[in-house]
């Protein structure tokens, strides 16, 4: 049955050829080849690709901090824009009680 696909191999990718040549033997021998085994180029690929995705990822979350760290950012100072006007707006009216005080004829 293992000729039949060793007649036909249109059926697997290289790959997958190459994994069966060393689990089987391509050339017949039964003896175990130790030596640097070839990591393949698939593998390689998959490898770059997590690579660049926890890349993309970082930066992704480096920028929503960034986003996250400047609308706080507005948020106070349109807090404190906010408390700036009350002040103003109490200045006014403490200068205007002042002023009033200061045109009453004092009472004995």
């Amino acid at each position: 049955m293992a000729k039949q696909f060793q007649d036909h191999p249109k059926g697997f990718d290289s790959d997958l050829d190459a994994i069966l040549n060393r689990v089987y033997g391509s050339s017949g021998s039964t003896t175990f080849k130790s030596g640097p085994t070839k990591i393949p180029q698939s593998f390689s690929k998959h490898q770059q690709d997590y690579q660049e995705l926890k890349d993309a990822l970082s930066k992704l979350r480096d920028h929503r901090e960034k986003a996250q760290s400047t609308m706080r950012m507005k948020e106070e100072v349109a807090y404190l824009q906010e408390q700036v006007q009350q002040l103003k707006a109490l200045r006014e009216e403490i200068e205007a009680l002042r002023e009033r005080l200061e045109a009453e004829p004092p009472q004995d």
